[in-house]
Parts: C-alpha cells; sequence; structure tokens
C-alpha cells in the first residue's frame, strides 16, 4: 500500500535545492500547504536562475522525504516592444507601432 505525502501548513519542513553543480542551499520552510508553495518558494529565492534545479523536500513534522528535479527557465528580459511590419498583401493598420 502506497501512501500519498502531505504537507500541512503547520509542519516545519527543510528544503534543500541546488542548481546543476552549483553548491546547494537548504531554507526552512512553515506555512506551506502544497508542494506548489514549497516550489514557489524556491523559485523565489532562485529569481533569475535557470536550468535544472534538485529539490530535496524534507518534512521534519511527519518524517518523510521527497527528492525532486525540475527545469527553472529564466524570466525574458523586458525590453522595447518590437515592432511588427505587415507581411506582402496585408493593409497597414494604423495602430501598428
Amino acid at each position: 500500500m502506497i501512501m500519498a505525502l502531505s504537507i500541512n501548513p503547520t509542519d516545519i519542513l527543510a528544503v534543500t535545492y541546488g542548481l546543476g553543480q552549483q553548491a546547494s542551499a537548504t531554507i526552512t520552510l512553515s506555512g506551506a500547504g502544497s508542494l506548489g508553495d514549497v516550489l514557489r518558494q524556491v523559485r523565489a529565492e532562485t529569481k533569475g536562475c535557470s536550468g535544472l534545479m534538485k529539490i530535496v523536500v524534507r518534512n521534519r513534522t511527519q518524517g518523510w522525504a521527497q527528492r525532486h528535479t525540475i527545469v527553472f527557465k529564466s524570466e525574458p528580459a523586458k525590453g522595447p516592444a518590437v515592432s511588427r511590419r505587415p507581411s506582402w498583401g496585408e493593409t497597414p493598420s494604423l495602430f501598428d507601432n
């Protein structure tokens, strides 16, 4: 029988994460209600990083651990808007940049 692992907001979690061959870091969390909450926190801690992220979530309250490997994509750089030229046969619009 396989038991589903749960996260409760009162649980204390130790989350270790590392990007590729870089040194890993560990944060301690409480208040997370789901694995999605944990991953959002890791993403906030690693803002701007991209690549293969190895994450180990240890629920110190319940006594279990899970390992996850996730690909994080960096946010696209915000720059000037790219103007689009009409293709052949298209009527130009007054609203195109």
